[in-house]
């Protein structure tokens, strides 16, 4: 009794790190965008009044921001209704590129502010999928905006999907510094506990 009272209080330790660790790493994700909408906010109403390009610049900063952050939020939301068994997904059956466009439409955006050279590789066939296209278009711009951020600017962001046994496989690879092995183990630990 007492080996599994000690286990019961390793796993809880374990479980209370990660969702600490989970909560930081969203804290950080949401200070990138709220520090991008609190620059173009005080050029805005900065002392010098900014021409016509300079307001449209800043808006355009204000609106990639803010959808960056509902997609965060998002996720967030999505995270707390699968902890909760309150996940539905609306599934249909979609083409594989209107998924590809959906996410695309949502990352360009950020690719191009980084300057990214972006190559995608879809079947020549149709690939019909049964899914929520709300849900998969949304994981695939994350993956996307995500390999955007964290790759240097002018680099080289890669999509690639094929079909596999029954399965569509989609891979999004980029030549930025990655994460260590300790985190890529580790990172999915909150949304499983």
């Amino acid at each position: 009794a007492l080996e599994d009272n000690q286990r019961a209080r390793r796993q809880l330790a374990a479980a209370d790190l990660a969702k600490d660790s989970f909560l930081a790493a969203l804290a950080q994700e949401l200070k990138r965008p709220l520090a991008a909408i609190t620059s173009a906010a005080s050029l805005l109403d900065g002392p010098e009044p900014l021409d016509h390009a300079g307001q449209a610049r800043a808006r355009v900063v204000v609106t990639d921001q803010v959808q960056a952050m509902r997609r965060l939020l998002d996720d967030l939301l999505d995270v707390s209704r699968q902890r909760l068994g309150r996940l539905s997904l609306e599934t249909q059956a979609i083409g594989l590129s209107d998924i590809v466009d959906r996410a695309l439409v949502t990352a360009r955006p950020a690719l191009e502010r980084r300057r990214h050279e972006l190559r995608v590789s879809l079947p020549d066939e149709v690939l019909w999928l049964h899914a929520d296209p709300e849900r998969l278009g949304r994981a695939l711009s994350h993956l996307l905006v995500n390999a955007a951020s964290w790759t240097d600017d002018g680099g080289h962001i890669e999509l690639r999907a094929r079909a596999e046994h029954g399965q569509c496989v989609i891979e999004v690879s980029d030549d930025g510094r990655g994460l260590d092995d300790a985190t890529i183990d580790s990172m999915f630990d909150a949304l499983w506990r």
